[in-house]
């Protein structure tokens, strides 16, 4: 018996005084994989460790994560850039680690544990200007490392405000496994609002989850579910009619070469010009595209100049683009719905674009090449509202593009090897212009 309770003691303290020390290595090891990672698998993110000082029982580090310019477009980051008063900063994150199979030192700390695991750890973060300044956030990340290398993070923000930004309650979590490419992600946000000029932009009840994994052609697939409660928008001349609620899901995944990826999106609230308002909802599906032409086509578009016009996009890009046709892929609007106080106009197109010998491929080869059927139903009260507000929208009805079948006007088409009918009646193309 007595031996029993000296053994027990011997491997409590291997435990708590030992194994923090072993365990220590481990989670630096952990660390730096992880910021590896972060670092090859993006472009618009660089991930730097500036510091990592490791104790017998606990450890500390600090890393600087970089955002390049083509992350936000570039009212995102004018938008960005008046808030922040000053050109977008770096964020610094200052790590300690608790580490051991039981993390006794984290006791000390809040959300300390002593689940077993390689550390948990608490980080708070900051924004460093270009000049120098330094701005700290509001909350913590606080993340457990497994005894197999994986992470589980989360960001826990208090509501506050902080000049021109207020917000509510918001947790994010990140979780990342050692043996697979895999990141998967939740959140929720109570509110987030955003003043500057006068202007006003915020959501409420903002959720999230998902995952995403990289691809070896250079761009990652997963899925993502989205929901917003209300989009809100002000303006010195009073707000404007808010949106919501608004859901969207993403799918995407490779097969054996080829992306498969599917769009759902729900749009409620909101306003047209003149037609009250309106919701919109749609259901898109790609299929069958060449993935390593994908991939080609994501470099083309990275290696783009943060200012690049936007006119000059397709010549930058003209080639990936044509070998993402040639190899084939078909795009299915299974539904885009755009419901009014007065009716649904319902939208459905269905494009096949078959794979074609990429050196002999043309922008005339491949409309020459491709098959689209496509239908449109606008009830009788949508239209006439429209009318009202175009009336060349009536010329559609005497060149045949629209007929009346009961309350609705429609429009079928098919495009069969560069001939169109619209109804029926054969359109012509100019396909030699292309």
């Amino acid at each position: 018996m007595k031996r029993s309770i000296i053994a027990l003691i011997i491997v409590a303290a291997l435990v708590i005084f030992v194994s923090p020390g072993i365990v220590g290595m481990l989670a630096d090891r952990a660390v730096q994989a992880q910021t590896e990672r972060a670092t090859a698998e993006t472009l618009e993110v660089t991930v730097k460790a500036e510091r990592f000082e490791r104790g017998w029982f606990s450890s500390s580090g600090t890393h600087r994560v970089s955002f390049n310019e083509s992350l936000l477009s570039e009212d995102q980051r004018m938008l960005l850039e008046e808030v922040l008063a000053g050109p977008l900063p770096d964020l610094v994150i200052d790590t300690h680690i608790d580490h051991g199979l039981l993390p006794v030192s984290s006791l000390g700390r809040e959300q300390g544990t002593l689940k077993p695991g390689l550390g948990s750890a608490v980080s708070t973060l900051a924004f460093e200007f270009p000049d120098g300044r330094k701005a700290a956030l509001p909350g913590a990340v606080y993340s457990d490392i497994s005894l197999a290398g994986d992470t589980h993070s989360r960001y826990e923000l208090p509501a506050g405000e902080n000049g021109d930004v207020a917000w509510g309650d918001a947790k994010f979590a990140v979780r990342v496994k050692s043996t697979a490419s895999r990141l998967e992600f939740d959140g929720n946000a109570e509110r987030l609002e955003i003043t500057a000029a006068g202007d006003g932009r915020g959501v409420n009840g903002l959720a999230f989850d998902g995952f995403v994994s990289p691809t070896p052609y250079g761009f990652s697939t997963g899925n993502v579910d989205l929901s917003i409660d209300e989009i809100m928008v002000r303006s010195p001349a009073g707000p404007v009619l808010p949106i919501g609620p608004v859901t969207l899901s993403q799918s995407s995944r490779v097969d054996e070469g080829k992306l498969n990826g599917t769009l759902n999106f729900d749009v409620a609230g909101g306003a047209l010009s003149g037609l009250g308002e309106m919701s919109l909802a749609g259901t898109v599906r790609v299929g069958e595209a060449d993935a390593r032409s994908i991939g080609r086509l994501v470099d083309s578009l990275d290696g783009l100049p943060a200012n690049a016009d936007p006119s000059m996009v397709f010549v930058y890009s003209e080639q990936a683009l044509m070998d993402v046709f040639a190899g084939g892929l078909s795009i299915d609007v299974e539904q885009l719905d755009l419901t009014l106080p007065s009716g649904v106009l319902a939208t459905k197109l269905d494009l096949d674009i078959p794979s074609t010998d990429r050196d002999g491929f043309t922008w005339s080869s491949l409309l020459l090449a491709a098959e689209m059927n496509a239908e449109v139903r606008i009830p009788e009260a949508v239209y006439a509202m429209a009318a009202l507000m175009n009336p060349q929208l009536d010329q559609a009805i005497e060149m045949g593009v629209l007929v009346k079948n009961g309350a609705t006007y429609e429009l079928d088409a098919v495009y069969r090897k560069g001939l169109l009918t619209v109804n029926g009646a054969p359109l012509p193309i100019p396909i030699d212009g292309f």
